[in-house]
């Protein structure tokens, strides 16, 4: 991916932050390390070469529009996984057990990755509802 389509993705996803009201934090210089960190590869399925990028966990959904919600993926992997989670992903099996904890690992290891664990516990059935975590 180049600087510009990279920079092209981020103002859309601050756009759609803005329209959702959801946390962003996320600059051009944190996809270029997260780019750099998995190789160019898919985060999905390792194998083919990133030609997008996408949340983790959507925005649409709640999701921080953060480093560590961003994964880099090949065009194949996006088109199965469409604007849905990476819970979705593994539930489909599209990624299995080690990838899909791989994923979720890495997210909370990654910049602002703390700010994913109520919406991973929340998306992954730990826990029912927002409400559920202050108990």
């Amino acid at each position: 991916m180049d600087n510009k389509s990279i920079s092209s993705w981020v103002r859309q996803a601050r756009y759609r932050a803005k329209k959702y009201s959801i946390y962003s934090q996320l600059e051009i210089e944190d996809i270029i390390d997260i780019i750099e960190e998995l190789d160019g590869n898919c985060a999905y399925c390792d194998d083919a070469i990133i030609e997008m990028l996408d949340h983790a966990f959507p925005l649409k959904d709640g999701a921080a529009n953060i480093p560590a919600n961003v994964l880099p993926c090949c065009r194949s992997c996006k088109n199965k996984k469409k604007n849905n989670d990476l819970v979705w992903m593994f539930s489909r099996k599209y990624i299995d057990k080690k990838k899909y904890v791989e994923i979720i690992k890495e997210i909370l290891n990654r910049k602002d990755g703390n700010l994913m664990k109520d919406h991973i516990r929340i998306a992954t059935g730990i826990v029912e509802s927002p409400d559920d975590l202050n108990e």
